[in-house]
This record gives C-alpha cells, sequence and structure tokens, in this order.
C-alpha cells in the first residue's frame, strides 16, 4: 500500500458540497482524476489545502481522507506556520509520496519538509515565472498607466503590480522545483523549462483527465450558432481578449450577427471600487470599435454550462499569450469544437495534425483570417471538429492516464514501473529511463 497526499489550491468541489461551502469552479479536473486512482487498492490517498477555519479540519469522503489547514494570510505569501501543520498531517496519515499539483501558490512549498526530494513530486500546470515574461501580452507603458483606476489607487493595484505578484510567485516556484527530484508534466514546453531550472529532474510524462461532463457530448454542425466564439476567460492581460477584440473589428463589417461569448463576469461594467485597470482598457476598446452589441459575458459557469457553450459555439478561440496545456482547449477539442489557437507554450503539441488552428499570439490579423475561414464554410470546420475530438478522445482517456499516474507513484518508490507488457497485456516490472 502507497500512502500518497496531495497537496491542491482549492478544496475540491465534492468536499465544498459536503461541508456546506461554496463550490468553486475549478478542480473538477482533480476530482475526476482522484476518482479513478481510488479504484487502485495498493494506493490510499489524501489530499490536504487550505481554509479559512480556525484548525487543521480532517474528514473521510468516498475512502478519501481530506485536510483542511487553517490560513488567513494572502495565498500570495509564503506562511511559516503551515510548516507544523503539515508535520501534523504527516504524523496522522504517513505519507510515501507527496504530490504537490501546480506550483502557483508560495503557501504549498511548506508541505517541502515533510519528505525527501525523491519523495516529491510536482504536477506542472502553468510555470508563473514564464508567466510574468508574457503578462503584459502586447500592452503598451501608456495602456498600462492610462487606464489605473480609483480601485488601483486605493488598493495600490495595476497590471504592473499584478506582473510583480507573478515575479514573486515564480521565484517561489523555482525553488520549489529545486527541492523535489520529481516532476509530472505533459508538453515539450514545460520539460524544457522544468529542466531548465532543475537539470537533475525526473521527468513523468502524464495527460491530464478533464472533467466528466465533457466526456460525451459532441458539436454539431448543425445545431450552432452562426458566427458565434467562445473564449473561456478573459479578466487579465496574458489571456488575449483584447486580441480578439481587435480581430472582431476586422469581422464585423462582413459578418454583422459576430457575437464573442466569454465565460466570467463582466469585468467592463462594475462598481468603481472593482473597476480594474484591464477592464476599464477593455471597455475603451468595445466603445471605440463599437462591440457592445456583440459582446456578452456569460457570468460564472459550472461544468455543464460550459459544455452548452462550448456546443453553442461556432469557434472556440484560445488566444493566450502564453499557456502550458490549457484544459478549456482540451475540453473543446474533446466535444468536437472547431479550435483556434495562438501558437505558443505547449499549445502546438495540442494541435498537431490539425487539431486546431495555430497563430501568432500578436496578430490579430491572421486571428481574423482564420476565423473567417471557418465562418464560410461547412468543411474545415467539420475537419477541425473531427481530429480535435479523435486526439483528445486519446489525450484525455481517464482509465490511460489513471494507470499512466499510478505506474509514477510506483515508480517513485520502487525505482521501477508497471507498465503494461505488450505480449501478455499484464503487469509487469520496467525499469524507468530518465
Amino acid at each position: 500500500m502507497i500512502n500518497v497526499l496531495w497537496i491542491t489550491n482549492i478544496m475540491l468541489p465534492a468536499v465544498s458540497s459536503y461541508l456546506g461551502k461554496k463550490v468553486q469552479y475549478g478542480g473538477g479536473w482533480m476530482e475526476a482524476l482522484l476518482a479513478d486512482l481510488s479504484r487502485n487498492e495498493d494506493l490510499n490517498l489524501a489530499v490536504a489545502t487550505i481554509y479559512d477555519g480556525k484548525e487543521i479540519k480532517q474528514l473521510k469522503y468516498k475512502s478519501i481522507t481530506y485536510y483542511l489547514l487553517p490560513f488567513h494570510n494572502s495565498i500570495q505569501n509564503y506562511e511559516p506556520a503551515l510548516e507544523s501543520a503539515f508535520q501534523q498531517i504527516r504524523e496522522w496519515f504517513q505519507p510515501d509520496i507527496v504530490h504537490l499539483h501546480g506550483t502557483e501558490y508560495p503557501w504549498k512549498n511548506a508541505a517541502l519538509s515533510l519528505l525527501p526530494p525523491e519523495r516529491l513530486v510536482i504536477s506542472l500546470q502553468g510555470l508563473l515565472g514564464i508567466c510574468a515574461r508574457y503578462y503584459l501580452a502586447g500592452l503598451s507603458c501608456w495602456d498600462v498607466w492610462s487606464n489605473l483606476t480609483l480601485r488601483d489607487l486605493i488598493k495600490r493595484t495595476s497590471i504592473y503590480r499584478e506582473q510583480k505578484a507573478f515575479q514573486r510567485a515564480g521565484e517561489f516556484e523555482r525553488k520549489a522545483l529545486q527541492k523535489v527530484a520529481h516532476v509530472i508534466g505533459r508538453t515539450s514546453w514545460d520539460r524544457v523549462h522544468a529542466l531548465a531550472v532543475n537539470p537533475q529532474l525526473h521527468y513523468h510524462f502524464c495527460n491530464e483527465n478533464l472533467r466528466s461532463a465533457f466526456y460525451g457530448p459532441q458539436w454539431n454542425i448543425e445545431t450552432k450558432e452562426n458566427f458565434s466564439l467562445f473564449l473561456s476567460q478573459g479578466t487579465y492581460p496574458l489571456k488575449g481578449l483584447h486580441i480578439v477584440l481587435k480581430a472582431m473589428y476586422l469581422l464585423k463589417a462582413n459578418y454583422p450577427d459576430l457575437h464573442l461569448y466569454i465565460a466570467g463576469n463582466d469585468i467592463t461594467s462594475v462598481s468603481l471600487i472593482h473597476y480594474s485597470s484591464y477592464g476599464k482598457y477593455l471597455k475603451k476598446m468595445i466603445k471605440k470599435y463599437d462591440l457592445r452589441t456583440n459582446i456578452t459575458f456569460t457570468g460564472p459557469l459550472d461544468a455543464d454550462s460550459m459544455v452548452k457553450y462550448y456546443l453553442r459555439a461556432h469557434v472556440f478561440i484560445c488566444p493566450s499569450a502564453i499557456e502550458n496545456s490549457p484544459n478549456s482547449l482540451g475540453e473543446a477539442q474533446l466535444l468536437g469544437v472547431p479550435c483556434i489557437a495562438s501558437y505558443v507554450g505547449g499549445i502546438p503539441d495540442m494541435a498537431q495534425n490539425g487539431a486546431a488552428l495555430l497563430y501568432r499570439f500578436e496578430e490579430w490579423e491572421m486571428l481574423a483570417a482564420l476565423i473567417s475561414s471557418l465562418f464560410v464554410s461547412p468543411e474545415p470546420c467539420c475537419r477541425l471538429s473531427g481530429e480535435a475530438r479523435k486526439q483528445a478522445l486519446l489525450r484525455h482517456n481517464r482509465q490511460k492516464n489513471a494507470l499512466q499516474m499510478h505506474d509514477i507513484y510506483y515508480s517513485m518508490i520502487t525505482g521501477s514501473s508497471k507498465e503494461l507488457c505488450k505480449d501478455t497485456g499484464k503487469k509487469q516490472p520496467c525499469l524507468i529511463a530518465d
């Protein structure tokens, strides 16, 4: 039996519901993987995260042990007091492996003292140190300073300060990668950057499972909303919404029914105290390009609602300035939605053999041309849809990915893996190549 302790950014949805707390939109993919892994009788799983309580809370839910650690600081800060809380969890659970999901928040580094490096593993999500480089996403100094808001002045925030926060988190991220012996990634991009920080890392490949709602439904060209676009988010510059608005300006004359749906709250129409610099910048662009009637912010969406918007879309766009392997693109491809994405980070690995159309992030003219190519004819949409779905079904195969993750844990303990024997189909120990 291998005891594996997960460290997650958020309280997973099932536990939030169980405790009567507000469910955060996110983490469903981790919950899906956890459920698949829990079927292995040789794994004993626990999950630790922070919450706003006063004491360490332990609970059991569907064979998984959950630990909630009291935390009242900013998630952007390291909290030494968490080290003693993690030591308490170590006494209770006796983990053989500690698995950190992502390096986004410095508080998680407190878990790195639980075990020696060879028993610590980090799943690479976004790499914040690299994201900081591209955070402005083409915005000029004038764009930043001319859009300061009352909120920025009161709370001492700005787009530059947000970039600085990414840089600070990136420093903790670097320290974390230097303290562990193992990382789990899924793109050539995350492998290169992880090994650049720590060349001694054992890099393990494992694709991600997605939320259950995305396995089954399928996009249909006959039921889409013509000339509609869908974005999964757009609340800060790195996600590239401003580039999409420029492309829409070029398209609107030929496609007056053009409409963009953006998942999340409308940051362009909020009270002064909540008005961000980027929200102000977007509002100016929308007015300048006369796009207000062409844009809908959907508000926060759960998985089922996301599925509806994906299936409704004529085209899904992932326009980020940098990404590793965005779950939103994987979700759209799994549903068979025709996808356009920026050629950045690990996205090219998800777009091979025509699974998505790619353009350089800054080239909104190219983005507009690619959108138009899908609007004018059903054939390229159908080709994209079929290839995207075929590749995504392989990439996000839940059984295969859970088996691969199980194999990674096994290799960390024994130095060998239980890979499937090609001749017999049964598990057998095989040496792991670094």
